[in-house]
């Protein structure tokens, strides 16, 4: 062992596994033979004609490789090249030196690189030779498709080392069997596995063939199905015939006819399920494929939706108050209902997609960032008392209601709002009557009481006035005279107050009236440096009285000359309206300021130095006997008073 280990110090390893494969069975007799120049011949002798026959064998094997036409190459695990034949190198376009060193796989086409790898990589020690088939790219960039047979090289430790490949064309034939196949494999796995129940039928609609999908969708089993029913079984009796002739026309047509509609299917059991359908044509147009959708649940929820967006839109329009939805933060309109629309006097459209302030729906906006605050703390808002203003600018007293809702994943609230300006008005207006009443009242029992003594001081002093000893007091008696009619003239003012006076109730017609008190009137307005127009509409007579009706429009002239600048003009308009008979009288004085309209026809509240606050109060008495009413409109450029009369048969009762 000592002289091998010589020998394989001086020499390579190959000659050493020579030695031990060739001279081991006569290891003693070379040990003998050691210290002899023999074994250094025989052993170069050796070496030569190994070197010979290696050079011989390498010579055979390299014509052999590049004189076949297949493709040969050698690579490592990693792909890696070592060795390509002519052929191989030809087909790449490339040179011997540009092929050795570069990656087998750079060669291979994209989509099958993971298979190769996979393949090479999983090739057993015991089953060394595989045959594959892949794509390569050739260098103009087409594909060519080759089949491998591939023989892997492994070390002692079962490792593989390198890989031989040789590769031949696979012929079209080959290649379209394989894609036939592919195909196939991927429509039976497509149609089984799609999720979706399918089928196929033929032009006299017998089934060839159905999914497992369908199986479930149906009831019925494949081999119930296949061959053996027709595809019309499955198909509600009131969607048949339009089935069919979609079917027929489809044959003629297939462009005349949808493709996806719906319709209702019959399974097994007699359950009715709403279907979704798609269908196309294959082949020779005599083969019809359908994947079938289940929307029952769809359909049943859409129609619950429905049903409840039909409950949610009737109750929100038929419900007398006005309702919005809006954001919390920005406050822009979501929906409203019909009520507030009319309310607000604009369209739908007007309205959602904008917010308050665009609209100038508050009054205060400050009122806006309250409620927030307040719904945002307490979560709910009963019944807060706003001030709004709708389209004409026109502003009403309205009750809030608020609360929070989550709309579609927005913060929103919910507002209800009572518009209560008509109720805040009538509340006014009661309380004012009653007002009126309770004094006209007080002056029916006091009145006669104070008139009687009132006379008799008037008398006596009126007899004193003219005794010569009191003629220097003429001046003096005559003040105390005046005084005293003043004071009988509001008592007679209060008297018309009371709500039980007497009232002589005559049919005539208004602008009679009217035309009997204008020279009056005309004088006081000529004597003031202003103008009267009359605007004498044709009316209906009415059940009036006529001297309580003159009084009125001596009062409301009163009022509106007293109101303006010389120069300026009274309107007296009479029209009728709505089974009613309307008397107008406009001014164009400042018109009256919004803190002081709630207190128009008070007694004894006034804005005028001189007056007792007592005519506008009289007004409405007489407006009131006569089963009418007062309103009132102000602007900047003047006031007008709106007196309505209703028609004897529309009233429903004689004067209290």
């Amino acid at each position: 062992m000592l002289v091998k280990r010589e020998i394989v110090k001086k020499n390579n390893k190959d000659l050493d596994m020579w030695w031990e494969k060739v001279l081991e069975p006569d290891l003693q007799s070379l040990i003998e033979d050691l210290s002899t120049n023999r074994v250094k011949c025989i052993a170069e002798n050796l070496i030569l004609g190994m070197q010979r026959q290696l050079l011989l064998h390498q010579k055979r094997y390299e014509v052999l490789v590049n004189t076949t036409s297949d493709l040969v190459v050698c690579f490592s695990t990693d792909g890696k090249i070592s060795l390509a034949n002519q052929a191989f190198c030809r087909f790449i376009q490339k040179s011997p030196g540009e092929v050795v060193g570069s990656n087998f796989l750079d060669f291979v086409y994209e989509a099958d690189q993971g298979g190769i790898i996979s393949l090479l990589s999983s090739i057993p020690l015991d089953k060394p030779e595989l045959t594959f088939s892949g794509r390569m790219v050739k260098p103009d960039g087409s594909i060519s498709w080759q089949e491998w047979d591939t023989q892997a090289i492994f070390n002692e430790e079962g490792t593989i080392v390198e890989l031989q490949a040789v590769g031949h064309p696979v012929s079209d034939v080959w290649q379209i069997e394989r894609v036939l196949k592919e195909s196939e494999t991927y429509y039976r796995a497509i149609f089984e596995n799609t999720g979706t129940a399918m089928m196929i039928y033929k032009y006299d609609m017998s089934i060839v063939l159905v999914n497992s999908e369908f199986e479930k969708l149906s009831g019925y089993s494949r081999e119930e199905i296949e061959h053996r029913m027709k595809w019309t079984e499955f198909i509600h009796e009131d969607d048949l015939d339009r089935m069919i002739n979609y079917h027929f026309q489809r044959q003629v047509d297939s462009e005349s006819v949808p493709n996806n509609y719906e319709f209702r299917l019959r399974d097994r059991w007699g359950h009715i399920k709403n279907i979704f359908l798609t269908v196309a044509l294959i082949g020779d147009n005599q083969t019809v494929v359908v994947s079938f959708m289940d929307i029952t649940e769809r359909k049943r929820m859409e129609q619950a939706l429905l049903q409840s967006e039909r409950k949610y839109m009737t109750i929100l329009n038929t419900c007398p108050n006005e309702i919005a939805i809006t954001t919390i933060e920005e406050g822009r309109f979501i929906d409203v209902n019909f009520q507030a629309c009319k309310t607000l006097g604009l369209s739908y459209d007007e309205i959602v997609g904008h917010t308050s302030q665009e609209l100038e729906l508050w009054v205060n906006p400050q009122d806006r960032v309250e409620l927030v605050n307040l719904l945002k703390q307490t979560g709910l808002v009963k019944n807060q008392e706003y001030t709004m203003r709708v389209h004409n600018g026109r502003e009403i007293t309205a009750l809030v209601s608020a609360e929070i809702w989550d709309f579609d994943g927005t913060q929103c609230m919910i507002l209800i709002i009572n518009d209560i300006s008509e109720k805040k008005k009538m509340e006014n207006e009661l309380a004012r009557l009653e007002q009126l009443n309770l004094i006209g009242e007080m002056a029916a029992s006091i009145g006669h009481e104070v008139r009687n003594p009132m006379t008799s001081v008037r008398g006596f002093l009126q007899l004193l006035k003219d005794k010569p000893q009191f003629e220097l007091y003429n001046e003096y008696f005559n003040l105390m005279i005046e005084e005293l009619d003043c004071a009988n003239h509001i008592i007679t003012e209060f008297l018309s107050m009371a709500r039980h006076k007497n009232v002589d109730l005559r049919l005539s017609n208004l602008n009679a009236i009217i035309l009997s008190a204008v020279p009056s009137i005309r004088a006081e307005v000529l004597a003031q440096n202003k103008e009267l127009e009359l605007q004498l509409n044709p009316i209906d007579d009415l059940m009036l009285d006529h001297n309580e009706i003159r009084q009125l429009l001596y009062n409301l002239s009163r009022n509106a000359l007293e109101s303006m600048a010389p120069g300026k003009k009274v309107i007296i308009k009479t029209y009728g309206k709505d089974n009613q008979v309307i008397l107008a009288v406009k001014d164009q004085g400042s018109g009256i300021p919004k803190n002081i309209i709630n207190k128009i026809g008070v007694p004894f509240f006034t804005t005028k130095e001189k007056g007792n606050g007592l005519g506008l109060a009289v007004s409405y008495s007489i407006a009131a006997r006569h089963q009418g009413s007062i309103q009132l409109e102000t602007s900047p450029s003047g006031t007008t008073f709106f007196v309505s009369f209703p028609l004897p048969e529309a009233s429903l009762a004689g004067p209290e």
